[in-house]
């Protein structure tokens, strides 16, 4: 099973906004993710706005900015490999 979408977050106490229907994970040995789920929680939020905000940046980017950094990296691949930029986007994919 593929799990690549999933989420784990725990919670001591909810939020007064929070509302979460459908997203019990309980030890039964199956797994539905066709059935809907209804989430509203300020954790969700937050990460919805970094996303958008991540979007938004690069979609904003022109052609010669992003021209400018991929004949950095070609330039010196090592030092990109190195750079805190790079670490943040493989940790990005490991979520």
């Amino acid at each position: 099973m593929n799990l690549q979408g999933l989420v784990l977050v725990s919670i001591i106490k909810a939020a007064e906004q929070e509302s979460w229907k459908n997203t019990l994970v309980q030890n039964e040995g199956s797994f539905h993710p066709n059935k809907p789920q209804y989430i509203t929680t300020p954790l969700f939020s937050e990460m919805e706005y970094i996303a958008k905000e991540r979007k938004q940046s690069m979609d904003q980017m022109s052609d010669k900015q992003r021209e400018k950094i991929l004949e950095a990296i070609k330039r010196d691949p090592e030092k990109f490999k190195n750079s805190k930029a790079f670490q943040r986007m493989l940790n990005d994919q490991l979520l």
